[in-house]
């Protein structure tokens, strides 16, 4: 059995359509270009493509989700913790458990299980 192939250290980072990642001596580890498809048929036949403002969006956000994960994660462990420890205290409510259960399904598809 491999191991799952880990995914390129950040900070990840941004200029125009490039999202790129740099190594330790601070040269290119990665880059991808955020490049445009078709988004719809036009009236006149063809194809409309992709904006290059929704293009540049595209590649902030990805670097933007990329480079808050891993907080995202450690945050929303430590809620769910705090609420567990909170039912154990007090009447559970079912409030609780439906949060939990949401902040569950949230932490398995962030990490890709």
């Amino acid at each position: 059995m491999t191991d799952k192939p880990q995914h390129t250290p950040g900070p990840w980072l941004v200029e125009n359509k490039t999202v790129y990642a740099l190594n330790v001596s601070d040269t290119n580890r990665f880059s991808a270009l955020i490049q445009g498809g078709f988004i719809n048929q036009s009236r006149d036949g063809g194809f409309e493509r992709t904006s290059e403002g929704e293009l540049l969006a595209n590649a902030r956000h990805i670097v933007h989700c990329v480079n808050n994960h891993d907080a995202l994660i450690e945050a929303l462990l430590d809620a769910k913790a705090q609420i567990t420890y909170l039912q154990s205290k007090f009447q559970k409510t079912g409030t609780g458990e439906a949060t939990i259960s949401r902040i569950s399904a949230a932490l398995s598809a962030a990490k890709g299980e």
